[in-house]
């Protein structure tokens, strides 16, 4: 889900609260903020902020993710099939052995 207080406008406020500290820096970037934060203690709000960017990109594209999942689930499946149905492994490794100078 989703955390509202780990937008990025949650972790500029939180940021310009800081302004009393020696190396804080009105022109920091998002990244320099957020490892300014975490260097100050403020983890559990850094990790939430980039677990909600996972989340929403996982979320934009939650189509594309499940297409290359089964994709890969069924070139497991024909590999699977290959090599207990075919008994292609046994083959495969017996060549890399010749190939490489050893006996099968």
């Amino acid at each position: 889900m989703v955390q509202d207080q780990a937008t990025l406008e949650a972790i500029r406020r939180l940021y310009k609260k800081q302004w009393k500290s020696e190396d804080y820096d009105s022109g920091a970037s998002t990244d320099e903020k957020l490892e300014f934060l975490q260097n100050k203690g403020f983890k559990e709000e850094v990790e939430a902020y980039y677990w909600n960017q996972y989340l929403r990109e996982w979320l934009d594209s939650r189509d594309s993710t499940k297409k290359a999942y089964n994709r890969r689930a069924a070139i497991e499946a024909f590999h699977g099939h290959m090599k207990q149905q075919m008994l292609l492994e046994k083959f495969m490794d017996a060549g890399a052995l010749k190939g490489r100078g050893g006996t099968p």
